[in-house]
């Protein structure tokens, strides 16, 4: 069973370990140990007729053999990879000939070979002489992989066992999260144990990502897996939890109803998240019906979160229901979070039609015109040109000030001094128009 992943190698901090390691051979000896030929890390070289076929033991010359200086680097690819595959008939015998042999690089890079080899016939042999290669060398990674995977075609939890034990979680942050995808299919036990090796990095951003993606398989254990989470880790796996939200309307109804009814506890942005997605779905249905779904929910907070999706879902796709939807919100507590939450979802498609509805529906003065400065802000950076020629062609209003003063503070902030000047006598408040003067001297001073 090989199942184990050998995502050491495509990481950016191995390969380039590796690639020093390699270079410190002559004639790119050791690279082609590693890259020439056949890929595959216990098989000998293949020929166009297939793999070569071995009847005597590659190992009785190899100490002469290592030590000629006119073998060239295919010439010794192709005796590394013969050793390797002997390896698998005569483990004990090819390991004693390698460690034998003087110290040097091409020594490093044959034991690992061999080693790696062995541990897919003998992985406690493999494993009791890893001690031999260095914590950094992909060969070592391969071997532990290696016996992993054959202990595993009987013992799965021996196999998870040897990762944890020998893989520490500085040496092989990858290899880990590795095992912890793989485990996950295999049961929540042992893949919490690795996951709690894993430091904190891009290896076990990886791991929550892939966790949280599969809650539709596993709602209770990504749940309890959700739970256990570090509060700084919570952002990333709120946006993973979202995307599967989206792709599947069963998992939000039954997310749903289990926090309605007390099986599933989330964190307070999951649950608020869930209800939000919940009911966006519901936002072609009378603002009557949503009120009395969102009384039962058991949190105001949660009633709030309700409607505020279904309001900012009016504004995407059905505004002509917003004014009749306002009707019926506007003496619930959280009105001003409403209003900001449907004039945010309408004025990326249509800004005329927030400020348009915003200076005609909303009686507060202060809330109209926050309002009214958010959508004329954020128009401004999208598109000044159209913002600065609408507030232009729409002023004499109530509301005239508010507009003309955002398309100053967006002059100001631009630099653009001499235009900003001209907008201010569109003011016609004097403690607004001084403010907005005061402002343009104070900055545009050398």
């Amino acid at each position: 069973m090989n199942f184990l992943l050998p995502v050491i190698l495509s990481s950016r901090r191995n390969r380039s370990r590796i690639s020093f390691f390699f270079v410190a051979l002559c004639a790119g000896v050791l690279a082609t140990c590693n890259e020439g030929g056949n890929k595959a890390t216990n098989v000998p070289a293949t020929s166009e007729s297939g793999p070569k076929e071995i009847s005597k033991s590659p190992i009785t010359s190899l100490a002469q053999e290592f030590t000629n200086p006119d073998k060239s680097p295919e010439e010794w690819r192709l005796k590394v990879e013969e050793i390797a595959a002997w390896a698998k008939k005569e483990p004990a015998r090819v390991l004693d000939a390698v460690l034998a042999l003087p110290d040097q690089p091409l020594k490093t890079a044959l034991l690992g070979k061999v080693l790696a080899s062995i541990a897919s016939v003998d992985p406690e042999l493999a494993l009791g002489n890893i001690h031999h290669l260095p914590s950094e060398s992909v060969f070592r990674v391969r071997t532990i992989y290696a016996a992993a995977s054959k202990v595993a075609e009987a013992d799965w939890e021996r196999a998870s066992a040897i990762i944890r034990e020998r893989a520490s979680s500085g040496d092989a942050p990858e290899m880990l999260a590795s095992l912890y995808r793989e485990s996950l299919e295999r049961g929540w036990g042992e893949s919490n144990a690795i996951f709690e090796k894993l430091p904190f990095g891009v290896a076990r951003s990886g791991a929550i990502t892939a966790t949280v993606e599969r809650i539709a398989r596993d709602p209770a254990g990504t749940i309890r897996f959700i739970e256990s989470l570090h509060s700084d880790e919570l952002t990333g796996a709120r946006s993973t939890f979202l995307l599967a939200l989206e792709k599947d309307s069963k998992l939000v109804d039954e997310l749903y109803l289990g926090l309605m009814d007390g099986t599933y506890s989330l964190p307070d942005e999951f649950e608020r998240t869930v209800v939000e997605t919940k009911f966006s779905a519901l936002s072609s249905e009378p603002i009557s019906k949503v009120l009395e779904v969102a009384s039962g929910l058991k949190s105001q907070e949660q009633r709030n979160a309700a409607i505020s999706a279904v309001v900012g879902a009016l504004g995407r796709s059905n505004p002509s229901k917003v004014t009749d939807a306002w009707n019926q919100l506007q003496d619930l507590p959280n009105t001003p979070d409403l209003a900001f939450r449907l004039v945010s979802s309408w004025e990326t498609n249509d800004p005329k039609a927030a400020i348009t509805w915003a200076s005609g529906t909303i009686e507060d003065p202060a809330l109209r015109s926050r309002l009214l400065e958010r959508v004329t802000k954020n128009w401004l950076r999208s598109d000044p040109e159209s913002a600065s020629s609408w507030v232009s062609e729409n002023l004499g209003g109530a509301d005239s000030d508010a507009l003309a003063n955002e398309v100053v503070s967006y002059l100001i902030m631009s630099g653009d001094f001499e235009d900003a000047k001209q907008w201010i006598s569109a003011i016609g408040e004097k403690s607004m128009r001084d403010e907005a003067q005061a402002r343009i001297d104070r900055l545009s001073k050398p």
